[in-house]
């Protein structure tokens, strides 16, 4: 199943970010926030598309190797991903320029990702393939880095909710789109891969165009050092960073293995499961969508942020439940749908939440870039966790972990003290 991550008012003062970087750019909001919605689909789309692609070519050249290979090809690319989030958000914080500090990353960060997956997806050569690959998550993580501080540097707090929603309904649609595209290409991944990276490129562009930033005209930028590349020291960073990771690791473990589920646990065949699963997605996507919209809206009109993150991670756990008690393809249904709700909320309030847990409006970007890492990390060790449970202990196992997981998550946003 894919899913998989106060008191101005527009026109009144800018936010803490926006305020230390010098004059508040112009941009409408309603610009603004319609341009998150664009990006979020300009790098989620090619995202999706291109990690089934590429799977699809490795199979192509490899086929007697391809799970091995392109383990290789997804764990350097995520390294790559997890480094450039980082970097770009801690250089973009100093960056200064006549386009202001957000935009040469983000236009930048995607004109390194273009040629990447260009690259990748015309050589023969897997070390080539590999180093494409990781240059297009690289530079698409860079410029994802500077789009997610504009947030802090642009967004009102009481506007926060709903910034949140906009870019969790593109991330959405793109995902939807991506499968898309991927499953028109699955038979030519590597024209596919050659058209897809185009879009990152022109929702960056588009951005630039539309919401232009002079944010850092005139500012002076900190001296860099390699402290700035560390994780700020703050408890309730920490606590956001592992409620975000704990949550998005619940939703994973699940995922990762849900063909097997449907086969192995529920006693489907493999076509069964996956119709049972595309049919899941169907209501996990629907669910989560109708959330997203509404989450954060709801968050900005009650001032609240932890009940609905805290509670979208208590819905997963609560979803669960039933694949524990009864396993069978009603209870698949029934979790995929209460995931959904569950997801939507958290994609439309998390982000909010997240900006509003930094502790240096300066450091923004690089902390962010850290938040993001919550979304990376569980990527990358849920596949080797899932297969671990399961070996040794059985699917059961594999549902309470999650259920602890999303638990855990839920009960580190509470603890969060800075944030209501």
């Amino acid at each position: 199943m894919t899913a998989p991550t106060t008191p101005p008012t527009p026109g009144g003062p800018a936010p803490p970010a926006a305020r230390s970087a010098g004059p508040a750019p112009v941009t409408p909001l309603g610009r603004l926030l319609a341009m998150f919605a664009v990006t979020a689909v300009g790098w989620s789309l090619p995202n999706t598309a291109s990690a089934t692609l590429a799977q699809a070519l490795v199979a192509e050249q490899s086929p007697d190797r391809k799970v091995a290979l392109f383990a290789v090809v997804s764990t350097v690319g995520a390294v790559s991903a997890m480094v450039c989030t980082i970097v770009g958000g801690a250089w973009s914080d100093r960056t200064r320029s006549r386009f202001g500090r957000r935009t040469p990353w983000i236009v930048g960060g995607a004109l390194v990702a273009v040629p990447g997956l260009l690259v990748a997806a015309i050589t023969p050569s897997l070390p080539v393939l590999v180093a494409g690959y990781a240059l297009f998550q690289g530079g698409m993580n860079a410029s994802i880095a500077g789009l997610n501080a504009v947030t802090p540097d642009r967004v009102p707090r009481d506007r926060l909710g709903v910034a949140s929603a906009v870019a969790g309904l593109g991330y959405l649609i793109g995902l939807v789109a991506g499968t898309a595209v991927a499953a028109a290409f699955v038979e030519a991944p590597a024209a596919g891969l050659l058209a897809v990276p185009w879009v990152l490129l022109a929702t960056a562009l588009a951005f630039a165009a539309a919401a232009p930033d002079e944010s850092s005209r005139d500012a002076v930028a900190p001296p860099t050092r390699w402290r700035a590349l560390l994780p700020p020291l703050d408890r309730d960073f920490l606590l956001a960073f592992a409620g975000r990771f704990l949550t998005l690791l619940a939703l994973l473990l699940f995922n990762t293995y849900a063909l097997y589920i449907g086969t192995d646990h529920l006693g489907l065949d493999t076509g069964e499961a996956g119709a049972v699963i595309a049919l899941g997605t169907l209501f996990l996507g629907a669910a989560a969508l109708v959330t997203t919209v509404a989450g954060g809206i709801v968050s900005d009109r009650i001032g609240r942020r932890k009940p609905l993150v805290a509670g979208a991670s208590l819905v997963m756990a609560l979803g669960v439940t039933p694949l524990l008690v009864a396993p069978g393809v009603p209870a698949l249904l029934v979790f995929s749908t209460l995931a959904g709700v569950g997801y939507g909320t958290y994609l439309s309030v998390d982000a909010a939440l997240m900006v509003e847990v930094l502790p240096s409006d300066g450091d923004a970007g690089k902390d962010l870039g850290f938040l993001t890492l919550a979304n990376t990390a569980p990527v990358v060790l849920a596949p080797g966790l899932a297969g671990g449970i399961v070996t040794l202990l059985g699917y059961g196992a594999l549902f309470t972990a999650l259920m602890a997981c999303a638990i855990g998550g839920a009960l580190c946003i509470l603890m969060i003290r800075k944030v209501s």
